[in-house]
Protein backbone atom coordinates (compact mmCIF):
# COMPACT_ATOMS: atom_id res chain seq x y z
CA UNK A 1 0.00 0.00 0.00
CA UNK A 2 1.37 3.49 -0.30
CA UNK A 3 1.87 5.65 2.53
CA UNK A 4 -1.19 8.13 1.38
CA UNK A 5 -3.25 4.87 2.23
CA UNK A 6 -2.80 4.55 5.31
CA UNK A 7 -5.97 5.79 7.28
CA UNK A 8 -6.91 5.93 11.08
CA UNK A 9 -9.74 3.54 10.88
CA UNK A 10 -7.02 1.20 9.01
CA UNK A 11 -4.73 1.46 11.90
CA UNK A 12 -7.51 0.78 14.55
CA UNK A 13 -8.91 -2.48 12.89
CA UNK A 14 -5.13 -3.49 12.65
CA UNK A 15 -4.38 -2.52 16.36
CA UNK A 16 -7.98 -4.40 17.25
CA UNK A 17 -6.69 -7.66 15.45
CA UNK A 18 -3.53 -7.18 17.29
CA UNK A 19 -4.79 -6.82 20.77
CA UNK A 20 -7.11 -10.06 19.99
CA UNK A 21 -4.55 -12.54 19.55
CA UNK A 22 -1.65 -11.05 21.49
CA UNK A 23 -4.12 -10.60 24.99
CA UNK A 24 -6.93 -13.07 24.62
CA UNK A 25 -7.61 -12.74 28.78
CA UNK A 26 -7.75 -8.49 27.54
CA UNK A 27 -5.30 -8.39 30.73
CA UNK A 28 -4.02 -5.26 28.24
CA UNK A 29 -6.28 -2.50 25.92
CA UNK A 30 -5.48 -0.96 22.75
CA UNK A 31 -3.94 2.84 23.28
CA UNK A 32 -6.47 5.34 22.38
CA UNK A 33 -5.55 6.95 19.04
CA UNK A 34 -6.15 10.63 20.30
CA UNK A 35 -6.78 11.65 16.33
CA UNK A 36 -9.80 12.57 14.32
CA UNK A 37 -10.95 9.85 11.38
CA UNK A 38 -9.66 12.20 8.83
CA UNK A 39 -6.11 12.32 10.27
CA UNK A 40 -3.60 12.72 7.29
CA UNK A 41 -0.80 9.94 7.54
CA UNK A 42 1.43 12.21 8.88
CA UNK A 43 -0.46 12.98 11.62
CA UNK A 44 -0.64 9.18 11.94
CA UNK A 45 2.47 7.96 11.51
CA UNK A 46 3.25 10.49 14.75
CA UNK A 47 1.79 7.54 16.97
CA UNK A 48 4.67 5.14 16.36
CA UNK A 49 7.91 5.60 17.09
CA UNK A 50 10.22 6.03 14.07
CA UNK A 51 12.82 3.14 13.49
CA UNK A 52 14.53 4.26 10.21
CA UNK A 53 17.70 3.63 10.01
CA UNK A 54 19.90 6.50 10.25
CA UNK A 55 23.22 5.50 9.00
CA UNK A 56 24.15 5.26 5.40
CA UNK A 57 22.36 6.80 2.35
CA UNK A 58 18.55 6.71 2.05
CA UNK A 59 16.70 4.39 4.20
CA UNK A 60 13.50 2.58 3.76
CA UNK A 61 10.81 3.46 6.74
CA UNK A 62 10.03 1.60 9.59
CA UNK A 63 7.69 2.87 12.05
CA UNK A 64 6.83 0.82 15.62
CA UNK A 65 4.53 0.16 18.16
CA UNK A 66 5.81 -1.86 21.13
CA UNK A 67 2.97 -3.70 23.16
CA UNK A 68 4.02 -7.14 24.11
CA UNK A 69 1.71 -9.94 24.01
CA UNK A 70 0.40 -11.47 27.69
CA UNK A 71 3.27 -13.73 27.82
CA UNK A 72 6.35 -10.87 27.01
CA UNK A 73 6.26 -7.17 26.94
CA UNK A 74 8.65 -6.15 23.58
CA UNK A 75 6.76 -7.73 20.87
CA UNK A 76 6.01 -4.36 18.19
CA UNK A 77 3.17 -3.55 15.66
CA UNK A 78 5.52 -2.57 12.48
CA UNK A 79 4.51 -0.19 9.56
CA UNK A 80 7.43 -0.53 6.86
CA UNK A 81 8.93 -0.71 3.74
CA UNK A 82 10.67 -3.17 2.74
CA UNK A 83 12.24 -4.02 -0.85
CA UNK A 84 9.82 -1.84 -2.96
CA UNK A 85 10.53 2.00 -2.01
CA UNK A 86 6.84 3.75 -1.68
CA UNK A 87 4.81 0.61 -0.74
CA UNK A 88 4.52 -0.19 3.22
CA UNK A 89 2.77 -2.64 5.00
CA UNK A 90 2.21 -4.32 8.31
CA UNK A 91 4.44 -6.48 10.66
CA UNK A 92 5.06 -8.31 13.89
CA UNK A 93 8.32 -8.41 15.07
CA UNK A 94 8.98 -10.63 17.67
CA UNK A 95 11.61 -8.68 19.14
CA UNK A 96 12.89 -11.46 21.24
CA UNK A 97 16.62 -12.00 19.29
CA UNK A 98 18.36 -12.38 22.56
CA UNK A 99 21.22 -15.20 22.49
CA UNK A 100 20.70 -16.86 25.35
CA UNK A 101 23.27 -19.42 26.77
CA UNK A 102 22.45 -23.33 25.90
CA UNK A 103 23.64 -24.04 29.49
CA UNK A 104 21.19 -21.03 30.90
CA UNK A 105 18.90 -22.54 33.60
CA UNK A 106 15.96 -20.83 31.56
CA UNK A 107 17.02 -21.57 28.07
CA UNK A 108 14.64 -24.12 27.55
CA UNK A 109 12.04 -21.39 29.04
CA UNK A 110 13.09 -18.94 26.31
CA UNK A 111 12.87 -21.33 23.48
CA UNK A 112 9.54 -22.10 24.10
CA UNK A 113 8.77 -18.63 24.53
CA UNK A 114 10.18 -17.21 21.05
CA UNK A 115 8.26 -19.98 19.69
CA UNK A 116 4.89 -18.61 21.09
CA UNK A 117 5.89 -15.27 19.79
CA UNK A 118 6.03 -16.42 15.75
CA UNK A 119 3.33 -18.69 16.18
CA UNK A 120 1.29 -15.67 17.24
CA UNK A 121 3.03 -13.65 15.19
CA UNK A 122 1.92 -15.98 12.24
CA UNK A 123 -1.83 -15.70 13.37
CA UNK A 124 -1.96 -12.08 13.76
CA UNK A 125 -0.29 -11.66 10.46
CA UNK A 126 -2.83 -14.28 9.00
CA UNK A 127 -5.64 -12.38 10.51
CA UNK A 128 -4.64 -9.28 8.89
CA UNK A 129 -4.35 -10.41 5.63
CA UNK A 130 -8.09 -12.08 6.01
CA UNK A 131 -9.16 -8.71 7.03
CA UNK A 132 -7.47 -6.96 3.79
CA UNK A 133 -5.09 -5.22 6.12
CA UNK A 134 -1.80 -5.05 4.11
CA UNK A 135 1.24 -7.76 5.00
CA UNK A 136 4.65 -9.42 3.66
CA UNK A 137 2.53 -11.40 1.07
CA UNK A 138 2.20 -8.31 -0.94
CA UNK A 139 5.77 -8.24 -1.53
CA UNK A 140 5.63 -11.33 -3.53
CA UNK A 141 2.59 -9.61 -5.89
CA UNK A 142 4.79 -6.73 -6.14
CA UNK A 143 8.49 -8.89 -6.92
CA UNK A 144 5.99 -10.76 -9.49
CA UNK A 145 5.23 -7.59 -10.86
CA UNK A 146 8.90 -6.40 -11.07
CA UNK A 147 10.63 -6.40 -14.76
CA UNK A 148 13.05 -8.59 -15.29
CA UNK A 149 15.48 -5.72 -16.39
CA UNK A 150 19.68 -6.99 -17.11
CA UNK A 151 20.10 -10.74 -16.85
CA UNK A 152 22.86 -12.25 -15.37
CA UNK A 153 24.61 -15.76 -15.56
CA UNK A 154 22.53 -18.69 -14.87
CA UNK A 155 24.90 -20.65 -13.58
CA UNK A 156 24.72 -18.57 -10.02
CA UNK A 157 22.56 -19.94 -7.45
CA UNK A 158 21.82 -18.32 -4.39
CA UNK A 159 20.52 -19.74 -1.31
CA UNK A 160 17.61 -17.60 1.07
CA UNK A 161 16.93 -18.36 4.26
CA UNK A 162 14.77 -16.22 6.66
CA UNK A 163 11.78 -17.27 8.44
CA UNK A 164 9.78 -14.98 7.11
CA UNK A 165 8.57 -16.55 4.70
CA UNK A 166 6.83 -14.14 2.65
CA UNK A 167 9.62 -11.92 2.44
CA UNK A 168 12.07 -14.52 2.08
CA UNK A 169 9.88 -15.61 -1.54
CA UNK A 170 9.97 -12.42 -2.82
CA UNK A 171 13.51 -12.52 -2.77
CA UNK A 172 13.58 -15.20 -4.88
CA UNK A 173 11.19 -14.04 -7.04
CA UNK A 174 13.35 -10.99 -7.35
CA UNK A 175 16.54 -13.21 -7.62
CA UNK A 176 14.70 -15.64 -10.56
CA UNK A 177 13.78 -12.16 -12.35
CA UNK A 178 17.40 -11.40 -12.92
CA UNK A 179 18.39 -14.71 -14.13
CA UNK A 180 19.52 -16.40 -10.72
CA UNK A 181 18.74 -19.80 -9.68
CA UNK A 182 17.63 -19.39 -6.32
CA UNK A 183 15.26 -20.91 -3.44
CA UNK A 184 14.50 -20.49 0.04
CA UNK A 185 14.64 -22.24 3.36
CA UNK A 186 12.97 -20.74 6.67
CA UNK A 187 15.03 -22.01 9.62
CA UNK A 188 18.77 -22.05 10.75
CA UNK A 189 19.24 -25.33 10.62
CA UNK A 190 18.01 -26.16 7.01
CA UNK A 191 19.59 -23.62 5.84
CA UNK A 192 22.80 -25.48 7.27
CA UNK A 193 21.88 -28.34 5.88
CA UNK A 194 21.46 -26.66 2.28
CA UNK A 195 24.14 -24.94 1.95
CA UNK A 196 25.91 -28.31 2.99
CA UNK A 197 24.76 -29.96 0.30
CA UNK A 198 23.58 -27.59 -2.27
CA UNK A 199 26.93 -25.83 -1.99
CA UNK A 200 25.28 -22.09 -3.71
CA UNK A 201 26.98 -19.34 -4.68
CA UNK A 202 25.87 -17.29 -2.32
CA UNK A 203 23.94 -17.75 0.87
CA UNK A 204 21.14 -14.72 1.82
CA UNK A 205 21.23 -15.32 5.53
CA UNK A 206 18.70 -14.09 8.31
CA UNK A 207 20.38 -13.35 11.63
CA UNK A 208 17.05 -13.93 13.61
CA UNK A 209 15.44 -18.00 13.24
CA UNK A 210 14.68 -20.48 14.63
CA UNK A 211 16.81 -23.79 15.71
CA UNK A 212 20.03 -22.12 14.57
CA UNK A 213 20.44 -18.38 14.55
CA UNK A 214 22.41 -16.89 11.37
CA UNK A 215 25.44 -16.43 13.49
CA UNK A 216 25.34 -20.17 14.47
CA UNK A 217 24.84 -20.69 10.76
CA UNK A 218 27.66 -18.88 9.34
CA UNK A 219 29.79 -20.32 12.32
CA UNK A 220 29.36 -23.60 11.32
CA UNK A 221 30.22 -23.14 7.90
CA UNK A 222 33.16 -21.28 8.74
CA UNK A 223 34.97 -23.99 10.54
CA UNK A 224 34.26 -26.51 7.71
CA UNK A 225 36.78 -26.69 4.72
CA UNK A 226 34.28 -27.25 2.40
CA UNK A 227 32.12 -24.57 3.51
CA UNK A 228 34.62 -22.21 5.11
CA UNK A 229 34.75 -19.57 1.73
CA UNK A 230 31.22 -19.95 0.91
CA UNK A 231 30.39 -16.49 0.78
CA UNK A 232 27.06 -15.18 3.55
CA UNK A 233 25.27 -12.24 2.55
CA UNK A 234 23.89 -11.41 6.31
CA UNK A 235 20.80 -9.34 6.79
CA UNK A 236 18.75 -8.24 9.88
CA UNK A 237 16.81 -6.28 11.40
CA UNK A 238 18.05 -6.65 15.05
CA UNK A 239 21.04 -5.53 17.21
CA UNK A 240 24.03 -7.27 15.75
CA UNK A 241 28.13 -6.21 16.39
CA UNK A 242 30.60 -4.98 14.47
CA UNK A 243 32.76 -8.48 14.73
CA UNK A 244 29.43 -10.40 13.73
CA UNK A 245 29.11 -8.57 10.80
CA UNK A 246 32.68 -9.13 9.63
CA UNK A 247 32.52 -12.31 9.90
CA UNK A 248 30.27 -12.55 6.83
CA UNK A 249 30.95 -11.39 3.35
CA UNK A 250 28.24 -9.30 3.36
CA UNK A 251 25.75 -6.94 5.45
CA UNK A 252 22.22 -5.32 4.95
CA UNK A 253 20.29 -3.90 7.54
CA UNK A 254 16.74 -4.51 7.25
CA UNK A 255 14.52 -2.75 5.86
CA UNK A 256 16.56 -2.57 2.61
CA UNK A 257 15.55 -1.78 -1.02
CA UNK A 258 15.52 -4.08 -3.85
CA UNK A 259 17.78 -2.04 -5.47
CA UNK A 260 20.37 -2.03 -2.55
CA UNK A 261 19.96 -5.76 -2.33
CA UNK A 262 20.44 -7.26 -5.43
CA UNK A 263 23.96 -4.76 -5.94
CA UNK A 264 25.41 -6.34 -2.97
CA UNK A 265 24.52 -10.14 -4.33
CA UNK A 266 25.95 -8.86 -7.69
CA UNK A 267 28.89 -7.74 -6.05
CA UNK A 268 29.61 -10.68 -3.60
CA UNK A 269 28.77 -12.46 -6.82
CA UNK A 270 31.69 -10.91 -8.76
CA UNK A 271 34.01 -11.19 -5.95
CA UNK A 272 33.77 -14.87 -4.94
CA UNK A 273 36.97 -16.48 -4.06
CA UNK A 274 38.72 -13.34 -4.33
CA UNK A 275 38.78 -11.79 -0.92
CA UNK A 276 37.04 -8.71 -1.80
CA UNK A 277 35.92 -7.73 1.89
CA UNK A 278 32.97 -6.68 3.41
CA UNK A 279 30.42 -5.59 0.73
CA UNK A 280 27.24 -3.35 2.43
CA UNK A 281 24.25 -1.57 0.66
CA UNK A 282 23.13 1.82 1.85
CA UNK A 283 21.16 0.03 4.30
CA UNK A 284 24.36 -0.80 6.31
CA UNK A 285 26.22 0.13 9.10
Amino acid sequence: MRLEELTLDLLERALEIYFQKAYPDRSKKKPPLDLPPDAPPEKILQLFLDETPKEGGESLRRYVMRLGNRNYPYMKLVFQEHLFPGEFCFVVDTHDDIEVPVNAPDYEAWVALKEENRRLKREIEQAWEEEGIPTQTMLQELAALNPEGPQVSQEAYVLVADDEEDAAEAVVTLLRAKGYRSRAVFDGRAALEAARAERPDLLVLDNEMPNLSGMEVLDALRREEETSRLPVLLVTGGPISLSEMARASGFLRKPFSEEDFLEVVRHLLEEKGGGGGLAQGEGGS
